[in-house]
C-alpha cells in the first residue's frame, strides 16, 4: 500500500491512515510502498509507531540510506521486512535489507538472477557490480531522468524511452 499522495501527511495522519488500511485488510498483511518522491517520507521513529498499532504491517519498501539509516531501521523495527531499489541490492543485503523491488530485473531479469547469486557467493564482486550500475544510471538513466521522465518509466529503461541512441 502507498500513502496518499495528493497533500505532506502529519505523523499522526499517517498513523491513522494506516491503522485504517489495515482495519479494511483484515487478516492480510501489508507492506508499505514509501518511495522516494512520495510526499510523506516514513523515517525509522514512526515506523515504529505505525507496526505499535498495525501487526498486519510485516514489510516495506523504501529508498534504503546509509548505514546510520539501516541501524535506525534495525532498531526501530526488527520485525520488519525491508525492501531496497534493485540497483541498491547488494550494498542493501550488506547491511540488512531482506530484498528489493527490482529495476534491475524490469531491465534485465536473467542479469539480476545472476548478480543476485553473485552476491550470495562473491560480495565484493556484487558491489563492483552496484557501483558500475550506479554509473550506467548516471551516465544514461539521470540525463533522462532530469527532463523529467518518471522513475517508474526510467525502471522500464528500453534506450528509445531514455534518449540513449547508440551503445
Amino acid at each position: 500500500m502507498i500513502l496518499p499522495d495528493w497533500v505532506p501527511l502529519s505523523d499522526d495522519e499517517v498513523v491513522r491512515f494506516l491503522v485504517g488500511a489495515a482495519e479494511t485488510a483484515g487478516d492480510v498483511p501489508l507492506v508499505l510502498y514509501n518511495p522516494p518522491h512520495a510526499k510523506t517520507q516514513v523515517p525509522p521513529p514512526l515506523l515504529k509507531r505505525v507496526t505499535a498499532r498495525v501487526p498486519q504491517l510485516v514489510g516495506v519498501k523504501m529508498a534504503g540510506g546509509d548505514d546510520a539509516w539501516y541501524a535506525a531501521m534495525a532498531e526501530a523495527v526488527p520485525q520488519l521486512s525491508i525492501f531496497v531499489p534493485g540497483h541498491l541490492l547488494a550494498s542493501g543485503l550488506v547491511r540488512g535489507a531482506h530484498g528489493n523491488y527490482s529495476n534491475i530485473a524490469a531491465m534485465t531479469p536473467r542479469g539480476a538472477v545472476a548478480w543476485y547469486r553473485l552476491m550470495m557467493t562473491d560480495p565484493a564482486a556484487a558491489a563492483d557490480v552496484e557501483r558500475r550500475i550506479g554509473e550506467f544510471f548516471v551516465r544514461h538513466l539521470a540525463p533522462s531522468q532530469a527532463r523529467g521522465l518518471s522513475n517508474p518509466a526510467l525502471d522500464n529503461w528500453p534506450p528509445s524511452v531514455a534518449g540513449q541512441t547508440s551503445a
